[in-house]
């Protein structure tokens, strides 16, 4: 089966392919029937429900395909983050009522063998076929052939789809609560305490502000003025700065806290980092290579 394709551009970083699949309404469990290969079988009329995990709420005939190897390196996922074909993620269609957050874990099984994988749901995507076939879900090479071979084509198989977990679009999550300080003493700071995504994270005198209220939430993320922590374009270059972001899951928002101090971003494998060895005021936080110097240790809230 030939899939059309087209190039959008990331959000801050080179072009990336996605598929279009023709809209098929799916919601948080998809139930996929016969596949037909000529012509569209006709889907059931989904029925909106909320975010609750494992729970039924509409059938659709379907397909999952994957994607991966066409996609150029360095590439960008909706998500912001670093595509990689051989992570377990999936794109879901644009056209999925209700829509999955990103960082939604959904088990995915193919209905012929009854094998399944787990996959993070990273990326969008409108999805449509030559042969008018709908697909619900683009899963990346590396979760695809955890269920079901890539060659020879069509690569498509029928599948059923179950939310375990809920992404970064569900309820705010909790945790402690407080100023992040740093290096001289300084604290982590949002510029001008602004909401904008792209907004600085800066280190600056420690004022009580709200600009300095971070949550050291249970997800993995560091939460002020209702956004998330987040490295540029889910970059992992050495020098890549922080930044305020619509919080989504991705792993460009997640952060480990080190007995020894330093805060790592897991995707990168690399240090929150106050730049040029600075503790002066305005001065731009980044992800670098992890050293243990002092601009590299952080107090979190606990």
């Amino acid at each position: 089966m030939r899939m059309l394709r087209f190039t959008r551009g990331g959000r801050t970083g080179p072009a990336r392919t996605v598929r279009r699949v023709a809209g098929v309404l799916v919601s948080l469990l998809v139930v996929c029937g016969p596949a037909v290969a000529s012509t569209a079988p006709a889907a059931a009329a989904p029925t909106k429900a909320g975010s609750a995990s494992g729970t039924a709420v509409a059938a659709a005939t379907c397909w999952a395909t994957h994607y991966g190897a066409e996609i150029p390196p360095g590439s960008f996922t909706a998500s912001g983050e670093i595509f990689d074909m051989n992570a377990l993620t999936a794109a879901t269609s644009l056209t999925l009522d209700p829509q999955l957050p990103f960082g939604t874990m959904v088990k995915v099984t193919n209905v012929a063998n009854n094998a399944s994988v787990t996959v993070r749901i990273n990326d969008r995507g409108s999805f449509a076929s030559t042969a008018g076939a709908p697909f619900c879900i683009d899963l990346s090479d590396g979760a695809f052939r955890r269920i079901g071979a890539i060659s020879p084509d069509p690569g498509h198989f029928n599948v059923t789809l179950e939310v375990l977990s809920g992404g970064g679009g569900g309820g705010t999550p909790t945790g402690a609560t407080g100023p992040i300080r740093g290096f001289g003493g300084k604290c982590v700071d949002v510029n001008a305490a602004s909401t904008a995504d792209g907004t600085a994270v800066q280190l600056y005198d420690c004022n009580g502000t709200t600009a300095q209220n971070w949550t050291v939430a249970t997800d993995g993320t560091l939460r002020a003025l209702g956004k998330c922590l987040d490295v540029s374009a889910g970059s992992t270059a050495n020098g890549a700065q922080v930044q305020l972001w619509t919080c989504n899951g991705s792993g460009a928002q997640k952060w480990q806290r080190q007995g020894n101090g330093q805060v790592v971003n897991p995707q990168s494998g690399k240090c929150l980092d106050a730049t040029g060895n600075s503790s002066a005021n305005l001065t731009r936080l980044q992800i670098w290579d992890c050293f243990g110097a002092p601009n590299q240790q952080w107090t979190l809230p606990s």
